[in-house]
């Protein structure tokens, strides 16, 4: 089976870098483009079965909605996947992102979502804040400002599921007339649903809305889409803080979203 690296040689070295720095690492698969029968592949190689188990089963949810490449085979640590090929886009990427994440949230929202306890998520929120508040991020105005604004809006229950959370642009492809996700190792289970949608809204893949001008209807997911925006914005910071990437920290954003 003939095997290249899909990644170039300066991310790999870039993470080995940050790797022997000490920062945090987000990155534990490996991906390489296969050819198999003269087919080209795309294969993940995860650290551990359970890893790549999970992933599989969240392609396998999400397959009804096209939002994905085809699963082509899974065999221990390794997922392999459809090739995507570049190809000249019939949609502008804003408007195909708020279209992927509104058909796999429509997906999981109906008929009746996965709910959990909104305390799970205010506990985690707390938690997120008061980190970024002994790190020197916050104040303790903004850090009670948030937690009040998150409990006084905050649903009874929040639905959760699959989500694809790393909605960075390139990691987006359009294929057969639509955008898909290509990264299918950012598909995550148990995630609050809205927390993708809310790191493409932050990375300004699609533009600052309010939760009902994004073409969800369902009511629990329009009632929670504050509170996961917030969960989403302490938690990314953190990330950020622990890899060594504080230039992608936008604290006004945690103020914004109040």
């Amino acid at each position: 089976m003939k095997t290249k690296k899909a990644n170039p040689w300066w991310t790999r070295w870039q993470r080995r870098w940050r790797q022997l720095r000490g920062h945090q690492q987000t990155k534990t698969h490996q991906v390489d483009w296969v050819w198999i029968d003269g087919e080209r592949q795309k294969r993940v190689r995860f650290a551990t079965p359970a890893e790549a188990s999970a992933v599989v089963a969240g392609l396998t949810g999400l397959e009804p909605t096209g939002c994905f490449p085809a699963l082509l085979g899974h065999a221990g640590r390794d997922v392999f996947m459809e090739f995507i090929p570049k190809a000249r886009a019939g949609v502008p990427l804003a408007d195909g992102v708020a279209g992927f994440y509104r058909a796999i949230y429509h997906h999981q929202l109906n008929p009746s979502p996965t709910l959990k306890p909104a305390t799970l998520a205010l506990a985690e929120l707390s938690e997120g804040l008061m980190s970024l508040h002994s790190a020197g991020w916050i104040d303790d105005d903004l850090k009670k400002r948030v937690e009040h604004h998150a409990h006084q809006h905050a649903p009874a229950m929040m639905a959760t599921g699959h989500d694809y959370v790393d909605a960075v642009a390139k990691n987006f492809m359009f294929h057969q007339g639509r955008w898909v996700g290509i990264d299918v190792e950012a598909i995550e289970r148990e995630r609050w649903l809205g927390l993708g949608l809310a790191k493409a809204e932050y990375r300004g893949l699609v533009a600052a809305r309010d939760p009902d001008h994004w073409g969800i209807q369902d009511p629990v997911w329009i009632n929670q889409y504050p509170i996961v925006r917030l969960n989403f914005l302490v938690t990314y910071f953190n990330t950020k803080l622990a890899q060594g990437k504080p230039g992608h920290i936008r604290i006004q954003a945690l103020a914004d979203a109040l």
